[in-house]
């Protein structure tokens, strides 16, 4: 693991099962999913204190039959309140750009970037998450 700087914090990505180290600075990660034709989970992670993030994606819609792909955004805030926010979503062949969020997660819960909706198409989605402090 990288760092040295013994008051850094760590985040843990359940989705590829890496520590990151948090430092003086912020930390970013995205990730990018292509040819997908079913709902899915871009990113998931957890955080060991209340965490600050700023979160946001895409999505590109290459072949459309019918139906809606919403790019969302769950998560538990610091009053253990579940919520969700639709980051932006798209029913025909087109890109979709959403517009960052700020979010509070609470300590040793989940927040997660993922795609949801009925539809028949095809399409490319990417999401981002960029911790700001605890």
């Amino acid at each position: 693991m990288p760092g040295g700087d013994t008051s850094s914090r760590i985040f843990y990505d359940t989705s590829a099962t890496t520590y990151y180290f948090i430092g003086s600075g912020s930390a970013s990660r995205a990730k990018q999913l292509t040819g997908r034709t079913t709902t899915a989970s871009i990113l998931t992670w957890s955080f060991p204190e209340n965490t600050v993030c700023v979160v946001g994606g895409n999505l590109t819609i290459t072949a459309y039959t019918s139906g809606t792909i919403v790019l969302q955004v769950s998560w538990t805030d610091e009053s253990s309140a579940a919520r969700t926010a639709t980051l932006t979503s798209g029913n025909s062949a087109a890109s979709y750009n959403a517009t960052p969020i700020t979010i509070t997660v609470k300590a040793a819960t989940v927040v997660t970037v993922q795609t949801t909706g009925t539809f028949s198409a095809t399409y490319n989605t990417s999401g981002f998450l960029t911790v700001l402090g605890g």
